[in-house]
């Protein structure tokens, strides 16, 4: 079950990694965005199964949405977005 750590883990980990971007360049990013979300994961005592299901979504799905909010210059107040 996806823990309210979790929730708050990729909520700061979006704001603090993912950079407004032009939109040729969001789907390899996302991917990379995800993979190195992923990799961050041990050092907050999570499980990658609490930080998936916190995600509401595939990951990558996460970064592409949390990329096109950033490139509108909003800000992400919640997740899933």
């Amino acid at each position: 079950m996806a823990t309210l750590r979790a929730h708050k883990f990729l909520l700061e980990w979006v704001a603090d990694h993912v950079p407004p971007v032009p939109v040729r360049e969001r789907p390899a990013l996302a991917e990379a965005l995800a993979k190195q979300c992923l990799a961050d994961v041990p050092h907050y005592d999570l499980s990658e199964e609490e930080v998936r299901e916190a995600a509401g979504c595939d990951l990558v799905r996460l970064m592409r949405d949390a990329l096109d909010v950033i490139a509108r210059g909003e800000r992400i107040k919640r997740i899933p977005i």
